[in-house]
Order: structure tokens, then C-alpha cells, then sequence
């Protein structure tokens, strides 16, 4: 299967990534990539809920 990623550039705050690469550590995820990538998804899903909530 075909990857659809693009490669991105954000800015975190250091102490965002230290925490990123704690819970990477501890077993959250399998990468930076993957953490980074399913936290957003989570909160976009609560964002499309509250819309619908609202609407």
C-alpha cells in the first residue's frame, strides 16, 4: 500500500517534544511520527463532535 504522507516542518515548544519523547519512550507509540500523528486525529474527532453538537 502506497503511503500518502507529505513531509512536514511545525515549531513545538522544547518542553512539547520532551514530552513527546518521554511517551515515545515509554511505550505510547511506536515513534515520534506515529504520537505526533494520532494526537491531532483525536482532537480534530472532538472538534467535528462539538460541531455537530452545535449545529
Amino acid at each position: 500500500m502506497a503511503s500518502d504522507s507529505k513531509k512536514a516542518t511545525f515549531s513545538r515548544r522544547a518542553e512539547v517534544l520532551r514530552e513527546v519523547q518521554q511517551a515515545v519512550s515509554r511505550g505510547a507509540a511506536p515513534s515520534q511520527n506515529a504520537l505526533v500523528e494520532r494526537v491531532p486525529k483525536r482532537g480534530l474527532q472532538e472538534l467535528r463532535r462539538q460541531a455537530r453538537r452545535d449545529a
